[in-house]
């Protein structure tokens, strides 16, 4: 499948605001409120001018595919994986880790040694999708991550390792978390 990823701009607020918010309907129900905050605050940030958040879109024949965010933190090191999000029509044909991809490099060209994230320990899909792409789960939040509270998982990234897992695809090292 062929795709375009490039940066996001604010010309791109109003197409990546209609594209999250038809996921969020697709997945939760139109009119739930379940977790529309992420979009509505993407969204607010892709407008905003402190360059708080750095949004890669991918496009495939000018439909919008997937969006990722990611915000750098320059006093540790570490970057933010914000937000990833690929349309279900193109589940399993790369386009989040492709996504990913830009993100890491995005991270590690400003001088990022981590990418971190925390997804709630009932989002199986999220958290299946960060191991395979070599994130761990912080030990301690595993020990106490419980379904019922839906608590929430931190998960972090090396950078310069999953630059060099980009050369040998296919290999996704990590320990899993369930």
């Amino acid at each position: 499948m062929w795709m375009d990823i490039r940066l996001a701009t604010g010309e791109d607020a109003h197409r990546v605001a209609s594209f999250l918010t038809e996921l969020h309907e697709t997945r939760h129900g139109i009119g739930s409120a379940g977790s529309l905050e992420i979009p509505q605050r993407l969204v607010a940030g892709l407008l905003a001018d402190d360059e708080a958040l750095t949004v890669f879109i991918s496009e495939s024949t000018g439909a919008l595919q997937g969006v990722a965010a990611v915000r750098h933190a320059i006093t540790d090191g570490a970057c933010e994986l914000f937000a990833i999000q690929a349309n279900d029509s193109v589940r399993g044909r790369g386009v989040a880790q492709t996504l990913l991809r830009h993100l890491v490099e995005n991270c590690a060209s400003r001088g990022g040694d981590m990418l971190t994230t925390s997804v709630p320990s009932s989002d199986v899909r999220a958290r299946g999708f960060l191991r395979r792409d070599g994130f761990i789960a912080a030990a301690d939040e595993l020990a106490t991550a419980s379904p019922v509270d839906d608590a929430v998982i931190m998960y972090a990234l090396d950078v310069e390792a999953a630059l060099a897992r980009v050369t040998r695809p296919g290999e996704h090292a990590g320990p899993t978390d369930s």
